[in-house]
């Protein structure tokens, strides 16, 4: 076996290393991006790359696995080691990473008795039969066998929850670690656990026989409280937040490239020992595979950005990385270093082995305090708010200042001609007839037991009656009904639903998930159709009022009523049994898989524009060039696009408002883009899945968007500022 952890540090391949990791999910990018992602974090001085292992998307049926194309995780894992970086493998069950169902398959919902990340005999039955697919399929790749693999991790922030699982939690992680280390991978063991404060760490139950690690926005404060906590470990941080995800209705987040320079080298000079950068490299959540809320676009402002192209934070945490490489062997000597504080924000941390030194000048202070002295060795060196400055043996190696202020765009959209406007096709998805796919349900239920995750869509009716004489004037109030939906009364669309959701959206029967919606109704009888639409199953307890994850509800569960708008508005509004139809007239047709061919198709009329529920179909030419590129769906509204059979994700130009709040781990290191404008109008379309000749783009409108305002763009770098 070529590695193991000490105290000082990682011991690879017979050398004490400093761990340069970067994080680069393997879904949320193509086989053909790999290859560059992997030369860039190389140029990047990294010798790592991290990835968790997406569950729910290799079985999304049980016992049928898919280890091809995007989630060929072996020929991933082979793309690194041919630029020589090693690989930390993430394989859960549970992930987190943003991803629909915390990377858990849905279908575990429908398994008899079963509870998750807890003491559970049927969960431990499907996680055991997974993970014996997955390691016989690694298993040539871990290091004992000569492949790159060097670590695995345990579950995933198990901090988080655990407390609500009591000492079964704890029999589960102790189960699950022992599950990994039966397959004798001869990797080191890892767990990670969020970093809050000094009190927090110290209370928190180390997993014995597995390295403890830390995620946070910056961890520089609680280095040495790990030392306290985990003696015998180097302090690793597995999780360096780049920024934070984007979800639908709120802007998107960004960390200054200085700041996050600045929080990394402050980590080594404090004694830290190894880093994974988190993302590295974003990417797309491709498909429906994103969690609740999270939009398609998965950039969390990283080193590589969306499509795979360097940017400012690349650039200045890549000298870092070369800088920390080429004195390794000095920085992994020592278990911490000395300190030594000059008051007022500003401290020197000293390495020294073998007549070699490495010493780290630190203003700690804000960007906005100005600039200091430090007198060191002889010399003085300025050093302003948030900066370190590294020497080596006496002499300037490097430096950083650490900025609030946001980096310039290295790169801009470009639009192209590839599309022609007058090209576009429509065909109508109706409401499903009264007879044939209905189930009758008497009261609403959650649509997940009936469309098992395989869509977004399930339509509810009732016949909605109103007795004597008279228009009535009041409200429906829904209450138990969850993330998107649309009212239809005989036929024509009443209302939509909110647009801004909230993340963490509390117990079942609670506020959030209660709406209502003004309506006139003339007597007699009518037809009531809510079209539901799911935004992602949650990633994690807290996203459904702490409520174990098998609970997770989508479509609508609760009861529907009439609150009249004033004296004679209430008296004989009645509701009748609900039904539930699973999916869309045009997922059932196939139109999506079979790139069109089964649609009856029209000419895009005008009165096409602004219509709900839309099916729409145009060829196109690939643009010029070989660069990124995406499409500009800033005139649609919200809906599931695909390109010659690949989906690029769900759209939605849902308007951004500005953050209520930011939680607390995020205050010192977090801003927003402006809000106001689309929370996402670019989606990525790999170049892959562009072909020479023909190509066709198909969209699935729910609001009534225009597709004729639908561009293809290039994504080229910025004109160089004069």
């Amino acid at each position: 076996m070529s590695i193991s952890i000490d105290a000082k540090s990682c011991i690879i391949d017979g050398r004490r290393r400093l761990l340069l990791s970067g994080t680069v999910h393997y879904p949320r990018s193509t086989p053909g991006m790999w290859p560059g992602i992997m030369r860039e974090a190389r140029a990047g001085g990294l010798n790592c790359v991290e990835t968790y292992v997406f569950w729910n998307q290799h079985e999304r049926g049980r016992g049928k696995y898919d280890f091809s194309g995007r989630l060929d995780l072996r020929r991933f894992c082979e793309c690194a080691a041919d630029e020589g970086l090693k690989v930390f493998l993430r394989p859960g069950p549970y992930i987190c990473a943003e991803q629909d169902y915390g990377g858990f398959p849905a279908w575990l919902r429908d398994v008899p008795g079963i509870r998750l990340r807890t003491k559970n005999d049927a969960y431990y039955a499907e996680v055991r039969r997974w993970f014996d697919v997955l390691f016989a399929c690694l298993s040539p790749l871990f290091d004992k066998a000569g492949g790159p693999i060097i670590a695995a991790q345990v579950e995933n922030e198990y901090a988080n929850i655990g407390a609500s699982y009591g000492s079964e939690g704890g029999d589960y992680m102790a189960w699950l670690r022992d599950l990994i280390a039966g397959y004798e991978t001869g990797a080191p063991l890892t767990s990670c656990n969020p970093a809050g404060s000094d009190e927090m760490m110290l209370a928190t139950p180390k997993l014995e026989g597995a390295v403890p690690t830390l995620n946070g926005g910056f961890v520089h404060p609680f280095v040495r409280t790990f030392k306290r906590w985990a003696p015998g470990h180097p302090c690793l941080w597995t999780e360096a937040w780049m920024a934070w995800y984007q979800v639908w209705g709120l802007p998107r987040p960004f960390r200054p490239a200085a700041n996050m320079t600045y929080c990394a080298a402050r980590f080594f000079a404090e004694g830290g020992k190894g880093i994974n950068y988190f993302p590295w490299h974003g990417g797309t959540n491709f498909g429906r595979d994103g969690m609740y809320l999270q939009t398609t676009q998965y950039e969390f402002d990283a080193a590589l950005d969306e499509f795979g192209c360097r940017t400012r934070k690349y650039e200045l945490l890549s000298s870092l990385n070369h800088a920390l490489r080429e004195h390794e062997s000095v920085l992994t000597e020592c278990d911490l270093p000395e300190a030594r504080s000059f008051g007022g924000g500003l401290e020197a941390r000293i390495f020294s082995h073998d007549g070699k030194s490495v010493v780290f000048l630190c203003n700690d202070n804000p960007p906005s305090s100005g600039e200091r002295a430090m007198e060191w060795g002889g010399g003085s060196y300025a050093l302003p708010g948030q900066s370190v400055v590294m020497l080596a043996n006496g002499r300037e190696a490097w430096r950083v200042a650490g900025s609030d202020a946001l980096d310039a765009p290295s790169r801009v959209f470009v639009s192209t001609p590839a599309i022609d406007s007058g090209g576009w096709l429509a065909a109508d998805e109706p409401m499903p007839a009264d007879a044939g796919d209905w189930v009758a349900i008497g009261q609403p239920r959650e649509q997940l037991a009936f469309t098992k995750n395989k869509t977004d869509y399930a339509w509810y009716k009732c016949e909605l009656r109103v007795e004597g004489g008279g228009r009535r004037r009041g409200r429906i109030v829904f209450q138990g009904i969850n993330d998107f939906f649309q009212l239809f009364i005989n036929g024509e669309r009443a209302a939509v639903s909110n647009t801004h959701l909230p993340e963490d959206r509390g117990p079942w029967d609670g506020a959030d998930y209660r709406q209502a919606f003004d309506i006139e109704l003339e007597p007699g009888g009518h037809r009531l159709a809510v079209l539901v639409c799911s935004l992602g199953l949650v990633k994690g307890d807290w996203q459904a009022g702490r409520r174990n994850m098998v609970e997770e509800r989508k479509g609508f569960w609760g009861r529907a009523s009439w609150l009249p708008a004033g004296p004679g508005q209430g008296g004989g509004v009645r509701f009748g049994e609900w039904s539930i139809h699973a999916g869309l007239d045009g997922e059932r047709k196939a139109i999506p898989a079979t790139q069109g061919h089964s649609a009856q198709w029209r000419r895009l009329e005008p009165s096409d524009a602004g219509r709900p529920l839309r099916w729409y179909y145009i060829e196109f030419q690939p643009p010029s060039g070989a660069g990124p590129a995406a499409f500009d769906f800033g005139s649609l509204g919200k809906g599931l696009a695909w390109v010659n059979g690949e989906c690029l994700g769900r759209y939605w130009t849902v308007g951004s408002a500005a953050p209520e709040k930011i939680p607390t781990e995020h205050n010192q290191v977090m801003h927003f883009a402006p809000p106001g404008g689309p929370s996402q109008r670019y989606y990525h379309v790999p170049r892959e899945w562009l072909h020479d000749g023909k190509n066709v783009l198909l969209v699935f409108e729910e609001t009534g968007g225009d597709p004729g305002g639908i561009k293809l763009m290039n994504w080229q770098p910025a004109p160089a500022s004069e």
